[in-house]
């Protein structure tokens, strides 16, 4: 059974999906989302049927991901000999769900309709921003470089799922697999090797208007790869695309790394989770941490979180590692690090095992609270008024502040309006305990025929000049009628 779980920390839910045991008769997706924060207390359980009567293939490789909208699950469906046929996508309506409402919308997508050869693993996003928009990732042409991005739209009870809304690419090449998808991984104590399975998206997150995604790749490119590492992408969530590429990766091939997670907290660091594996170590748990102020596309030395603690082999026609692999943003402070990893245990009844280990990292200091605040003078205005904001202009904290300030106006019919975007070279400096008030802002007066009617905004978004990272925003939504 393949078994997943993420916090909703918008609503303080706990959800939990996994793919039953397949057996002649059927094989289920189960889900399960609690009652309260408590994962201890009352859950809510769920049964689909993914398949029933006489089995011809088995499904895995499960996926999980949640939004403002969704609880998005992904599975593929392979036939005995792991040849691809299909995945199923589901999107489950969260609030329904956590009312005890089984309500969802699922699409069957064949490999022939995903564009490639082998079955589309799509991995849904862990949604952290307050987008409606699902974002689904997947490992798309390793000859080429290129990832796949799909999303989930629409309304609750509509949605539309459209696949290869964009394809970031890199200037890098890996292979998907290692040649005839032979274990890989070597480990102390035994000649018997460790699987990596193949080049499938684990991990996304999106967070701070990015999307984070964590995959397996094999090297090198082209031939016979000798080595398994870690890669690791920033897109950018309205563009789609590539802000930084990093890897975990050893160019000798003593170290070999795969099975990762990924989580970004709201100061823009990043915490990547994974396995280690060579042949003078047991198999072990390991991270890298990266500060949102390090250089674009690095990533620190490797840390070990857990070390290994005996040889490990099962006597399977592939000697299979097991898929967990968790990286969170403590809910309690958006700011530390929870990650749980496998590692090589002592055998158990002369049988060998793995098992898991949790580890706290710490995340660093959030930057100087700087932000611009807007405050418009009425909620609803009419023919005769002037659109006013009263109050508009910079605030920071104890500490100057270097920061890119974007504002803009989004307007009925002709979309958003670029009014102010300074500081994106970081040369733009909040000094330290800023409070000015540049308003009354009189934007435009409203007549018969114009300006257009409906639903505005005046929005205004303060990030680090560099990195992106979301500091401050202010959303000031109005009606023109």
């Amino acid at each position: 059974m393949q078994g997943r779980v993420v916090y909703d920390t918008a609503r303080a839910r706990w959800i939990f999906i996994a793919v039953g045991p397949y057996t002649t008769a059927s094989q289920p997706l189960l889900v399960a989302v609690s009652q309260t924060d408590d994962p201890t207390g009352n859950w809510l359980l769920y049964k689909v049927e993914l398949q029933t009567g006489f089995r011809e293939a088995v499904f895995l490789r499960a996926r999980l991901g949640v939004n403002k909208n969704w609880i998005a699950v992904s599975v593929a469906r392979l036939d005995d000999y792991g040849g691809p046929l299909e995945s199923r996508v589901f999107a489950f309506d969260k609030e329904a769900l956590y009312a005890g409402r089984g309500t969802f919308k699922a699409w069957k997508v064949s490999h022939t309709e995903a564009g490639r050869s082998w079955v589309a693993s799509f991995c849904p996003a862990q949604t952290l921003d307050n987008t409606p928009t699902m974002f689904l990732v997947e490992n798309g042409s390793s000859e080429n470089g290129t990832l796949r991005v799909s999303t989930i739209t629409g309304a609750v009870g509509a949605e539309t799922l459209t696949i290869g809304v964009g394809s970031p690419t890199s200037s890098r090449s890996w292979s998907s697999r290692p040649t005839n998808d032979l274990d890989l991984a070597p480990q102390l104590g035994r000649p018997n090797k460790i699987y990596m399975d193949d080049a499938s998206m684990r991990s996304v997150v999106c967070r701070n208007g990015s999307i984070w995604a964590a995959h397996t790749v094999f090297y090198p490119a082209s031939g016979s790869p000798t080595r398994s590492s870690i890669q690791v992408w920033e897109l950018d969530a309205t563009s789609l695309e590539v802000k930084q590429l990093f890897t975990v990766d050893d160019p000798t091939g003593l170290e070999f790394y795969g099975y990762p997670s990924v989580a970004a907290n709201g100061n823009g660091d990043v915490l990547v989770g994974y396995s280690r594996f060579s042949s003078t170590t047991f198999a072990s748990a390991a991270y890298s941490f990266r500060k949102s102020g390090d250089p674009l596309s690095t990533l620190p030395a490797s840390q070990l979180l857990k070390a290994g603690e005996a040889s490990y082999y099962k006597a399977d026609y592939r000697n299979f590692w097991g898929t967990v692999s968790s990286t969170c943003v403590d809910p309690s402070n958006d700011s530390d690090f929870w990650t749980i990893q496998e590692y090589a245990a002592l055998p158990s009844q002369l049988s060998d095992r793995w098992a898991t280990w949790w580890g706290k990292v710490p995340g660093s200091a959030a930057p100087s609270v700087a932000s611009w605040v807007i405050t418009m003078s009425k909620s609803t205005y009419g023919i005769g008024d002037t659109i006013t904001a009263t109050e508009f202009g910079p605030r920071s904290g104890a500490a100057s502040t270097a920061v890119r300030i974007e504002i803009t106006l989004t307007v009925p019919t002709i979309g958003k309006v670029i009014l102010v975007d300074i500081g994106g070279d970081g040369s733009f400096v909040l000094p330290a305990n800023t409070n000015v008030n540049l308003g009354p802002l009189q934007l435009v007066a409203v007549a018969s025929s114009f300006p257009p009617k409906g639903a505005w905004s005046l929005d205004s978004k303060v990030t680090t000049p560099t990195t992106g990272v979301l500091i401050a925003q202010d959303v000031n939504p109005f009606v023109v009628q």
